[in-house]
């Protein structure tokens, strides 16, 4: 259901009162030439047959998820109209046109299934529709780095809370590399590790 509400200030110095459209629940369909207002929607906002901005109005147009004007729309000289598409969510409208071409992500979407959210994607520069779980390939999962550091400084042999256990022998035990006092293990070698420094083998009886 559509709900718009139009809501008129008069304005003494002004011959024509200045009005604002507004649509809370669906889109915003205008089809009439145009008296000088605000015109916003939450949905899409779309300009269409007679609609025109004549000579002397000024209109601003506001939508969060679109806005089309057909071929035959005109801003008549001596009008004015500004465009603005604003989705609310956090996410800039440019990195989610650039990588999906619409805007209806969230910042909790996680399309790509990495465990990393839209926001967090956006805020490390990485790709939110491509499954890739190590982007700085340092041998650790990028949901892993985020969850207990924020970002992905962090490296596999970097020793973080100084525990003496290198942050992918944390990450292959499971225990909180940010915590010095949850140690992996209480003695050395009990791990076995490939060449690239995974665990191949460990003991899991200990005290």
């Amino acid at each position: 259901m559509k709900i718009a509400a139009l809501i008129c200030v008069g304005v003494l110095v002004l011959v024509l009162p200045f009005c604002a459209w507004s649509s809370w629940a669906g889109d915003l369909i205008l089809e009439k030439p145009l008296t000088s207002g605000n015109y916003f929607t939450t949905g899409s906002l779309a300009a269409r047959l007679n609609c025109r901005v004549p000579s002397g109005v000024t209109v601003s147009f506001e939508a969060y998820t679109g806005i089309s004007l057909q071929a035959n729309f005109r801003v008549a000289a001596g009008g004015s109209l500004r465009a603005r598409v604003s989705d609310p969510d956090g996410l800039s409208n440019a990195w989610e046109l650039l990588y999906f071409g619409n805007l209806d992500q969230g910042p909790d979407g996680d399309p790509d299934g990495d465990r990393l959210s839209n926001a967090t994607e956006l805020r490390l520069g990485t790709n939110p529709t491509l499954k890739k779980l190590d982007n700085d390939n340092d041998g650790l999962p990028d949901w892993w780095e985020v969850a207990f550091f924020g970002d992905l400084s962090q490296g596999a042999n970097s020793d973080s809370d100084q525990d003496g256990y290198n942050n992918n022998t944390e990450f292959n035990v499971g225990t909180n590399p940010s915590d010095g006092s949850e140690a992996p293990v209480p003695a050395e070698n009990l791990f076995t590790y490939d060449d690239f420094g995974r665990i191949v083998e460990k003991q899991v009886t200990l005290e």
